[in-house]
């Protein structure tokens, strides 16, 4: 999960240096989603032991795909592109939390009952 974060944190750095750069911004919006396309791998294998990062991870792969797609008529989309990859993060960002949260050993555990049930 941290190569996963570390792939995001890397991504938006790009992404600022894309909305600095104005036209000149689509090798930078590339960059992001280069960086955020080496991310999906940790996040799956964290998937497949917890069910619940799963929903979170098809958006980023979508959002990723259509930013992927909009680079390809840039320098026209560009803006678009950049929020795309930005709406990407998002969930990945929260599909990493769910992991680490689902991860963490949980420290008042009560085994249920047929009284407590």
């Amino acid at each position: 999960m941290r190569y996963a974060t570390h792939a995001v944190r890397h991504a938006l750095i790009w992404v600022r240096l894309a909305a600095v750069h104005g036209e000149h911004a689509a090798p930078y919006v590339q960059h992001a989603a280069c960086a955020l396309g080496l991310a999906p791998l940790p996040v799956r294998h964290a998937a497949t032991h917890v069910p619940q990062p799963a929903p979170a991870m098809w958006h980023a792969t979508i959002a990723l795909r259509h930013a992927a797609i909009a680079m390809r008529h840039a320098p026209l989309t560009v803006r678009h592109a950049t929020a795309l990859v930005r709406h990407a993060a998002m969930p990945m960002r929260h599909a990493a939390t769910v992991v680490r949260h689902a991860t963490r050993p949980v420290r008042h555990t009560t085994i249920p009952t047929e009284d407590t049930l």
